[in-house]
């Protein structure tokens, strides 16, 4: 704008400003902040030209893009790119509007340390269908707004521990279809505010103990079509607000007496495609849908068991005498496994000339619940068509 000139008074001399004066700016930050200009033409291309398309910018324009330009991008995708394999550390600089970042089945085979440090706004950071086979620690650390991650269907065998510890307000995760074959102790911790938790179609064989135990809002648990042989007590403890549980296509053998009895609101139950010899697990009377496979859960052989309490320890009466009745004791009967069907234990005497019974049998009969079996499918609405599943 040139030197400016402003008389100081009668007698004094003019003072001369100079716009080139670097204090001059300081006096009107707001001004000099949105004639800041970046370049972001060393950026990876994809991300260079999305921004520009953003910005309703050419490439050309890629040496002039100003700081307000960047921070007013809220949305970020590039999808379907194969020729899109690494990131740059700078590449989502001064994006600090971001909300949401999507890299949808590309080829990204690494992340740099670092690379989505500015983006404290961002809610969903989407990842899939690439190769990436690790993560560096602290990749997450900045993502302090982060509500949505989804990094499903890439390679990660392993994750560092800590990696989540940042993401306290976190509601989904997605890490299906990946090579976890374990998770590290206390992984998920920190996510107190987690609704859906998906790793289907990995490789967990085990399961820590207390893994879920943090997880206080969940309500949808994934862990369908893995390779979990067994489940530790307790396992599903401190998880009493889920409502869909999906174990099918695991390797699942026997089931710890108990071990969904704390899932008060729980909906769903699924159990298809496993080895379970024991009966007919004990499920909350919220569950309105088992599924199961009765062709490998051996029901059929299937013995409920009983176990008889007599009242005071012991089941003795007297013989009546004349103007006298004899008198009667009782005892409980109770089922150790629910059964499917409804189970009659006759009640006989075995001299009825000392003693009677009554009632001369007893029927239990299993609650309502709907058991669905492989094959069994209702896509318009029924039970048997299961939750609507997410990412």
């Amino acid at each position: 704008m040139g030197d400016r000139k402003f008389r100081l008074g009668p007698g004094l001399k003019y003072w001369v400003l100079s716009s080139s004066c670097p204090w001059l700016a300081s006096l009107h930050p707001q001004r000099a902040e949105a004639q800041t200009t970046i370049s972001i033409c060393n950026r990876t291309p994809q991300i260079e030209a999305k921004i520009l398309e953003a910005l309703s910018k050419t490439e050309a324009d890629c040496g002039s893009v100003t700081a307000t330009e960047l921070a007013g991008i809220t949305i970020l995708e590039v999808r379907g790119d194969k020729s899109l394999t690494a990131l740059k550390a700078g590449d989502f600089d001064n994006l600090t509007g971001l909300t949401k970042l999507g890299l949808f089945n590309n080829n990204l085979s690494s992340l740099p340390v670092g690379v989505f440090d500015s983006l404290t706004s961002l809610k969903q950071l989407s990842l899939p269908d690439n190769n990436l086979s690790s993560l560096p620690s602290g990749i997450f650390d900045k993502l302090t707004s982060l509500e949505r991650l989804w990094f499903h269907a890439n390679n990660v065998s392993s994750l560092p521990s800590g990696m989540f510890d940042s993401l306290t307000s976190l509601t989904q995760l997605s890490f299906r279809g990946s090579k976890l074959s374990s998770l590290p102790s206390g992984i998920f911790d920190k996510l107190t505010s987690l609704e859906f938790l998906s790793l289907y179609d990995s490789k967990l064989s085990s399961l820590p103990s207390g893994i879920f135990d943090k997880l206080t809002k969940l309500k949808w648990l994934f862990l369908h079509n893995n390779k979990l042989t067994s489940l530790p007590m307790g396992i599903f403890d401190k998880v009493t607000k889920l409502q869909v549980l999906n174990l099918e296509g695991n390797n699942l053998r026997t089931l710890s007496v108990g071990v969904f009895d704390k899932l008060t609101s729980v909906k769903w139950v699924m159990l298809r495609r496993n080895f379970l010899l024991n009966c007919q697990p004990s499920v909350p009377s919220s569950v309105i849908t088992l599924f199961l496979n009765p062709s490998q859960y051996q029901l059929a052989h299937c013995d409920p068991g009983v176990t008889i309490t007599e009242s005071g320890g012991a089941t003795r009466v007297s013989e009546g005498v004349e103007g006298r009745a004899a008198n009667t004791d009782t005892y409980t009967v109770v089922l150790n496994n629910k059964p499917r069907a409804s189970v009659t234990i006759a009640i006989t005497s075995g001299d009825t000339g000392a003693a009677t019974v009554s009632p001369a049998s007893l029927t239990f009969t299993p609650p309502h619940l709907e058991h669905c079996a492989d094959g069994d499918s209702d896509r318009g609405g029924g039970r048997c068509g299961g939750p609507e599943q997410r990412p």
